[in-house]
């Protein structure tokens, strides 16, 4: 089926049961959150500064892109296994993956506690760490009844804080991250319990992120798809970077934000 594609929304498969949407569950960074914004750059430095010395640069490049965009959604501990497997094979001697986990958490916190004290001063509102619309759609889902809920890679206790600066955390039934026995995939985790407690039907649960491994979980769990090509710190614009993995991956539609809340709920209940 050719995609259907308006100013905000591409269609690639149209909803399979309108207004039957009942559970909705969203990725938080990139998805919901803008806090991590700019997490790739973090990591990519971190890759370049350990791989630089054995690689050429044009080949290190070429390789960033998969464990950096494709992996994207996941554990972060995958990437970085990824990077002491690639270390091994350029002949280093790596250290853990855990040390380097800790590396790039240190350096994320530090950006990422400055957002917070932005927050927390009133320099900024706590919209301006949200991805475009994504409170409003959220409140849009909760007054038609459709339970939320936010499940990430990212650890379980910050990502529960996180929600909460930003609002979210009130409007969401649970708050599952990468820690407190979700491991290794809180998307696919949630989704199970959902199933098991809700033996939901067609087009009743919905999955919103922007990165490949949600939106895989949400086919293999037969929810729908929705891909969410947030550019983050470059504007609300498609990220061409985020697409391609995002249709691998099997989305039914793709939005750059939550900027338009009804045009979305429109997707659910035409």
């Amino acid at each position: 089926m050719s995609p259907e594609t308006t100013t905000y929304l591409e269609i690639i498969r149209p909803c399979a049961a309108p207004g039957r949407l009942r559970h909705a569950v969203f990725d938080f960074d990139g998805t919901l959150a803008l806090l991590r914004a700019g997490w790739q750059g973090v990591m990519a430095r971190l890759f370049r500064q350990e791989l630089g010395p054995l690689v050429p640069p044009a080949e290190l490049e070429a390789m960033l892109a998969e464990p950096i965009d494709g992996m994207a959604g996941r554990p972060t501990l995958e990437q970085m296994r990824w990077l002491s497997a690639a270390l091994a094979r350029a002949g280093a001697n790596p250290l853990a993956p855990e040390a380097y986990l800790e590396r790039f958490r240190q350096r994320l916190d530090a950006v990422i506690e400055q957002r917070l004290m932005t927050i927390e001063s009133g320099q900024t509102p706590p919209s301006a760490w949200c991805v475009p619309g994504a409170l409003d759609f959220v409140r849009e889902l909760r007054q038609r009844d459709v339970i939320c809920y936010i499940a990430s890679g990212t650890a379980e206790a910050r990502v529960q804080a996180e929600a909460g600066w930003l609002g979210l955390a009130q409007h969401c039934a649970l708050i599952w991250g990468a820690e407190a026995g979700h491991e290794p995939e809180a998307k696919s985790a949630l989704l199970a319990h959902l199933a098991d407690r809700y033996h939901p039907g067609i087009g009743e649960v919905a999955v919103f992120g922007d990165g490949a491994p949600e939106i895989a979980a949400a086919r293999a769990a037969g929810a729908a798809a929705i891909g969410v090509t947030s550019q983050e710190l470059e504007g609300p614009a498609l990220s061409q970077r985020k697409r391609p993995y995002l249709l691998s991956a099997g989305a039914d539609a793709l939005v750059p934000d939550f900027s338009r809340p009804l045009e979305l709920v429109g997707y659910f209940w035409s």
